[in-house]
This record gives structure tokens, C-alpha cells and sequence, in this order.
């Protein structure tokens, strides 16, 4: 204990300076007793307030809020200088107006109305204190007249001419608006970066040519908290693809560029992120990047030779079109994943169910067993034909037999497939397959509304479709 009390002196004696001795009081702190620390917390006051002060000014107000509350419940707080203490619900005030922003948690709002009534007098001699009383008032102010906005700038390897002047996006779902503008760029890596005017035809990959781009949307959205949809992506580059994305739509459908990429989260890294309320900015970051690296010592290599010596086969054309849906995915392109995703679970079902259909009824099934002759009296032109002329159609291939429905062949497999009954019941098996299939008759038949699906929803029809076949490979 008396060596912690000698370093809050000598953090003392440092003008509250040396910072490192706040960690060092705090841990020694921590592994004490009860009694110890009850009686040692008269002293701490100043290392409380240390703390506070050094997460504040290194904008680290989530955690700031902690040591906040430290601060202001301490006994110590009711009896501060007023100047001190106004010191500290103005820096208070505006930790918790931006974790406000952060978490959306109306309780934090509530207390920075209530801390902010208690300032008493704002030092008009140190400006650094009046700047953080003005952010206060002009974020108040814009919280009440939702007059907020998040603004980002980041280059994205996308080759796409200028776009002139702003661009305005409505994302109602999303209850956001947004400006934006897009300049092309010449790459780093080409002879050409001192032209930006030269473009090369069909530059998927964006060698010639990439684009920056700046957004301003009509709402403060967090640049550290998780998408709800998907957690390695922040709200901000949710938002910030959405709008990007629909631009690009708009871009392809009217150049007919059909080459240019949708971009996803993990490439928006490295940007530029202003906060405002109206027009005065009150958090500013320069550079911003949210992106996961991988240090490793190690060569990252994959080998592409199986252990026989001979090269990795081809993957199986359904898994090709589930990993090109996943990438659909990716990009929110959710239509298109949908559609792929049957793609790729109708190609398993016919090159790899059937097969095993087959195999497990002991040939009592052949190849094409799942296409069946429709009905006469089904075949929607009975009207204009004689039953003998539509069995002399179909004896002449002119008219093809049907295949029967994707329930009914998993039905089969069921029936033969002692293993897969262990595995699952048979209701569910029949879930998992109207997971995969929702919406995709209406799409490809143009009868859905695109705009209604969500991310969320499709996410589960993929993961349907990877734990069928998990059982069925099992």
C-alpha cells in the first residue's frame, strides 16, 4: 500500500504527467483485498481522473465511460474546485454524447442532458475547454433536429470514369440519404499514373484505372460498431457499400460496362471518417482502418498437388456456383445469390443425389429416372391435340419428359439412405430444402420484389444449403 501511495505522489509531483505510473497504481490496485482497497480509495481520486483524462484526449470515450463514472461517484468529486469540476462535465458530456451516437443508449444521452445543466461556468481562458463546450451545444443541437451527418472518403480498386457533379442516394429502408461523388483514379502499379485519362476496355481487375469516392450520409453512423449483419464490418461500411453499390448498378445499367464490380466492407480500409452536426465537424479522423492482418514469418502458400502427385481436380460445377453466390452474398447482390445458390443446389441434387439415389436402390432406379411423361390430360395443350398424337410426340422426343420435384428425389434418398434418418428427420430435411429454394421461383419469374430481401435471410438459405451438404457427405 505505501508504494502505491508513494507513486500517486509522485504522479503528483509530475503535474499529473507521467502517465505510465497511472497503470502501474491501477494494477497494483486491483490485486489488493477489500480492505485494502477501501482503504487506499481516498487516494485514488487523481488516478481516476488520470485515467479518465488520458482515454478522453486519445478520443477512447467508449472506455472513457468507465473510469468517468469512477471520477464522478468518487467522494472527492462533491468536493472539487468548481473549476475542476466543470472541467470534468464538459470532457464528460461529450464522452457521453459520442458513445450516445456510438451505442445508441438513450440512458447516455439523459445524463449528458443532466451533467451538462451542472457546468457552471466554461473557462473562457483555456480554449481547448471552450472547443469541447461548443461541440457539446452544436451536437445537442443537431441530435434534436436529426441534423447529423457521417462523411468518408476511401479509394476502392473499381475502374469507373468520373461521375459528374453529386449524386443523390435514398436508401429507404434504411431511413438514410446520402451525397456522393466518385473521381477515377490512374493505379499505382501502371506506366500510365501521370494521365488519368487513359482507360483500358474491360478493366475488371482495375490495373489502369481505380476510383475514390465521398460519402455523405444523412445520419451518424458508427465506424467501430458491428453491421448486425455481419460482424467484421463496421455500420459506417455497411451503409457506405449499399450506396456505392446502387451507384454502381446505375452506372453499369446506363454504360453497359457490365464488367464493373460490386464492392463489400473489407475494402473500404484505410479512410477518412468526419463526424458533423450541420456543418461543424466535432470528430474528425484522418485514417481509419478496421481491416483484420495476418502477420506471419511464414510464405503463405497452397499446394495444388494431391499426394498421389497428380494436380487438384476441378471442383464440381455446384460448388463453383455456391462459392460464386457466397461472393453474391459478399457484395449484397442478393437477388443473384439466390439464384445461384439453386443453381448450385440443383446441379448437387441431379450430379450427386441421383447418383446416390441410384447406387442405394441397387439399379431398381436408372439415369434420368427423376424425368417423367406428364399426364395427357396435364399437358397444357391437350386442347389442340388427340391422345395418340401427344404419344407419338413424346415417342418422337418432340415433346420431353419432366422432371420431378426436388422434394420427391430427396424423398427417394430418404427411403434408401439408412445413415441419413440417423442424421435427420425427415421434416427437417424438408426445411432445409425450402430454406434453399425461398423466393427463387418468384425471382426468376420477375414476380418479387428485389429490394425486400435482406441480407440476414439469405445468409440462413446459404447456410442451409452448406448443412445439407455436410449430412449428405457426412
Amino acid at each position: 500500500m505505501n508504494e502505491i501511495i508513494n507513486q500517486i505522489n509522485r504522479y503528483i509531483s509530475s503535474g499529473f504527467k507521467e502517465n505510465t505510473l497511472v497503470d502501474q497504481i491501477l494494477k497494483k490496485y486491483n490485486a489488493l483485498d477489500s480492505d485494502n482497497k477501501k482503504e487506499l480509495e481516498p487516494y485514488m481520486y487523481l488516478v481516476y481522473r488520470g485515467k479518465f483524462d488520458s482515454l478522453f484526449l486519445s478520443s477512447n470515450y467508449v472506455k472513457s465511460i468507465f473510469w468517468l463514472n469512477k471520477v464522478i461517484n468518487h467522494e472527492k468529486f462533491k468536493i472539487e474546485l468548481p473549476d475542476n469540476k466543470d472541467r470534468v462535465l464538459i470532457e464528460a458530456v461529450n464522452s457521453l454524447l459520442i458513445v450516445y451516437l456510438e451505442k445508441e443508449n438513450i440512458d447516455l444521452l439523459s445524463r449528458a442532458q443532466k451533467y451538462f445543466k451542472n457546468i457552471k461556468e466554461v473557462p473562457p481562458r483555456i480554449n481547448s475547454l471552450k472547443e469541447i463546450y461548443m461541440k457539446n451545444i452544436n451536437i445537442f443541437h443537431a441530435i434534436k433536429y436529426n441534423n447529423l451527418f457521417t462523411e468518408t472518403s476511401f479509394t476502392v480498386p473499381i475502374s469507373i470514369k468520373t461521375i459528374q457533379g453529386k449524386v443523390h442516394i435514398v436508401l429507404p429502408q434504411d431511413e438514410i440519404e446520402a451525397d456522393v461523388t466518385c473521381t477515377s483514379l490512374a493505379a499505382q502499379n501502371t506506366m500510365y499514373q501521370s494521365n488519368t485519362n487513359i482507360m483500358r476496355a474491360q478493366d475488371y481487375d482495375a490495373t489502369y484505372n481505380i476510383s475514390t469516392w465521398t460519402i455523405i450520409m444523412s445520419r451518424y453512423l458508427s465506424c467501430e460498431e458491428p453491421s448486425p449483419l455481419d460482424g467484421s464490418a463496421s455500420k459506417m461500411q455497411e451503409i457506405a457499400c449499399k450506396i456505392v453499390n446502387k451507384i454502381i448498378d446505375k452506372y453499369r445499367g446506363k454504360t453497359n460496362e457490365y464488367w464493373i464490380k460490386r464492392i463489400y466492407p473489407a475494402m473500404i480500409q484505410g479512410h477518412s471518417i468526419k463526424y458533423r452536426a450541420g456543418e461543424f465537424v466535432f470528430r474528425d479522423i484522418p485514417f481509419y482502418d478496421r481491416g483484420e492482418m495476418i502477420l506471419s514469418s511464414k510464405k503463405n502458400e497452397i499446394s495444388l498437388t494431391e499426394k498421389n502427385g497428380m494436380i487438384t481436380e476441378d471442383p464440381p460445377l455446384y460448388k463453383k456456383l455456391f462459392m460464386d453466390s457466397q461472393t453474391y452474398l459478399l457484395t449484397q447482390n442478393l437477388g443473384s445469390s439466390i439464384l445461384l445458390l439453386n443453381m448450385a443446389f440443383e446441379n448437387f441434387t441431379y450430379t450427386v443425389i441421383c447418383k446416390k439415389i441410384i447406387e442405394l436402390s441397387h439399379e431398381t432406379y436408372s439415369n434420368g429416372f427423376y424425368l417423367k411423361t406428364q399426364p395427357y390430360k396435364d399437358y397444357f395443350l391437350n386442347d389442340y391435340l388427340t391422345r395418340d398424337q401427344y404419344e407419338d410426340a413424346i415417342s418422337k422426343e418432340i415433346i420431353k419428359p419432366r422432371g420431378m420435384s426436388q422434394y420427391a428425389i430427396y424423398k427417394l434418398l430418404y427411403e434408401y439412405d439408412s445413415s441419413l434418418q440417423q442424421q435427420i428427420s425427415k421434416s427437417k430435411l424438408n426445411k432445409l430444402i425450402s430454406s434453399i429454394r425461398k423466393n427463387r421461383n418468384e425471382l426468376a419469374h420477375g414476380t418479387f420484389d428485389n429490394t425486400k430481401l435482406k441480407y440476414n435471410d439469405v445468409s440462413r438459405q446459404i447456410k442451409s444449403f452448406t448443412d445439407l451438404i455436410s449430412i449428405i457427405n457426412a
